[in-house]
């Protein structure tokens, strides 16, 4: 059994770091921010950048038909929003836009699915925004227009939230938050972690999600 996971959270709360443990020979990342992984190695990982639109389903057919990918990375999440949306503006206008571009959000999870369903992981990092719900505000999976705010979370059974803490001596600690709090969207199957805050190292947390669907 394969999860589909999602690691949301502000800029610089470890979220690609926490690749850096992943089995190189088995991980792919689509690297759609274009920029070097934060950690030592990082190169050594088999890495797509993703310039349009394109590359991203080019991608996810690639990774369906790829016997050695189990953990496919979507790095991130984000950079790819900004770039379907940006597309969607060359092409359309009005209305057209958003139809378009909530197609391409559905097609690109429908790909997610479809990985998953093979047996692969796919972990997707991407940045969070805070949304209005019931009067409260709550922080989410940030993308574009209305269609899929607040709801993106669903698409996930494992979901952390990135969170760093500073000690006195201001060295920082980056940990994964498995529950929520009420105001950040992190979620766990009962039992699969025991602690609210966990490292931020996705090699060993795939090892304990592996050993829990056993």
């Amino acid at each position: 059994m394969a999860r589909a996971i999602l690691v949301v959270g502000p800029s610089g709360r470890g979220k690609s770091t926490s690749l850096r443990n992943l089995p190189k020979k088995f991980t792919r990342i689509m690297n759609s921010e274009r920029k070097a992984l934060p950690f030592k190695g990082g190169n050594e990982f088999t890495q797509t950048n993703v310039k349009e639109v394109g590359d991203i389903f080019n991608w996810i057919e690639n990774m369906k038909a790829d016997s050695t990918a189990k953990i496919c990375v979507i790095d991130s999440f984000s950079a790819c929003v900004d770039l379907i949306l940006g597309e969607a503006k060359r092409l359309y206008k009005g209305f057209d836009v958003w139809n378009w571009y909530n197609d391409q959000i559905f097609r690109m999870f429908k790909g997610v699915k479809e990985l998953y369903e093979q047996g692969k992981y796919v972990v997707v990092t991407g940045h969070d925004e805070l949304v209005d719900e019931d009067g409260s505000g709550v922080k989410r999976l940030k993308v574009k227009g209305n269609e899929w705010k607040g709801v993106l979370e669903k698409e996930f059974d494992v979901v952390f939230y990135a969170e760093v803490f500073v000690d006195e001596g201001e060295k920082p600690e980056f940990k994964f938050r498995t529950q929520t709090n009420g105001k950040v969207p992190a979620k766990t199957p009962m039992g699969m972690f025991d602690d609210l805050l966990i490292d931020n190292d996705l090699g060993e947390i795939l090892k304990n999600i592996s050993a829990y669907d056993k």
